[in-house]
C-alpha cells in the first residue's frame, strides 16, 4: 500500500506538472500570436513609410527635373537674348559706319564750298 501511495501520489505530481506545461503551453502560444500580429503590424508600418518615402523621392525628382528644365529655358531665352543684342549692336556699327562716311562727305563738301566761295 506504500507504493500505491507513492505511486498515486507520483501520479498527481506529474498530472500537476502536465497541466501546468498545458497552461505554459497555452500561454507561449498567445504570446507567439501576439507577435506574429504585432509583427505584421510593423511591416505593414514599414511598407506604408516605404511606400511615402517612394512617392516623396519621385515629387522631389519631379521638382529637380522642372527646376533644370526652368534653369535650361532660361538659359535659353538668355542666349537668344545676347543674339539679338549682338545684332543690334552689328546693325548700330553698320549705321554708325554710314553716318560717318555721310560725315565725311558733309565735310569734304563744306571744304569745297568754303574754297569756291573764298575764290569768288
Amino acid at each position: 500500500e506504500y507504493e500505491y501511495a507513492q505511486l498515486q501520489q507520483q501520479c498527481t505530481q506529474l498530472q500537476l506538472g502536465n497541466e501546468q506545461l498545458q497552461v505554459y503551453s497555452k500561454e507561449l502560444q498567445e504570446f507567439k500570436e501576439i507577435m506574429r500580429l504585432e509583427a505584421h503590424r510593423e511591416k505593414q508600418s514599414l511598407q506604408q513609410e516605404c511606400e511615402k518615402l517612394h512617392l516623396d523621392y519621385a515629387e522631389l525628382e519631379q521638382v529637380i527635373e522642372a527646376q533644370r528644365a526652368e534653369r535650361e529655358a532660361h538659359g535659353e531665352k538668355i542666349r537668344l537674348r545676347c543674339t539679338e543684342l549682338e545684332q543690334t549692336k552689328s546693325q548700330l556699327q553698320e549705321e554708325l559706319a554710314q553716318l560717318q562716311q555721310i560725315y565725311a562727305t558733309l565735310e569734304l563738301e563744306n571744304e569745297q564750298m568754303q574754297v569756291s566761295f573764298e575764290q569768288q
